[in-house]
């Protein structure tokens, strides 16, 4: 039952992830055209197209994640175990890609992902390993 619940937690946060990824793709030229206006009161100087295709990009791969994350909790309310294999992927690329991100200049905004992301990607992989190791071996689907 805790399984079930977990799973309807998953779908309703990836539901609302979903959301906010396809509007920010979606209307990515008016939300992203307000923070390149706003860029040089905060002593940033953005170009505005460069800034554009960088949001788009991030903001479809998240939507990406939201989705794969709804196919998971959905298998979670299914008592499928490899939802967590699922749940555990999308971590770990999530992780990846913030920190690569970081390494290569691809992270490059001061109001993109700084130390906190890292440790909310870091306890949120953890989690999902730790959700898989203990999964209830009685489960239908080894």
């Amino acid at each position: 039952m805790q399984l079930r619940i977990a799973g309807a937690f998953v779908v309703a946060a990836a539901a609302y992830s979903l959301w906010l990824g396809l509007s920010a793709v979606l209307n990515a030229r008016d939300l992203a055209g307000a923070l390149t206006d706003l860029a040089p009161a905060l002593g940033q100087s953005i170009d505005a197209a460069d800034f554009l295709l960088h949001w788009r990009v991030v903001y479809a791969l998240y939507a990406l994640a939201a989705a794969t994350a709804m196919v998971a909790g959905v298998a979670m309310i299914l008592r499928k175990r490899w939802s967590t294999v699922l749940l555990l992927a999308i971590a770990i690329g999530s992780l990846t890609f913030n920190i690569v991100g970081h390494v290569t200049g691809y992270i490059r905004y001061g109001f993109e992902g700084g130390l906190k992301d890292l440790l909310v990607l870091m306890i949120a992989t953890v989690l999902s390993l730790v959700l898989y190791l203990k999964w209830p071996h009685a489960s239908r689907d080894e």
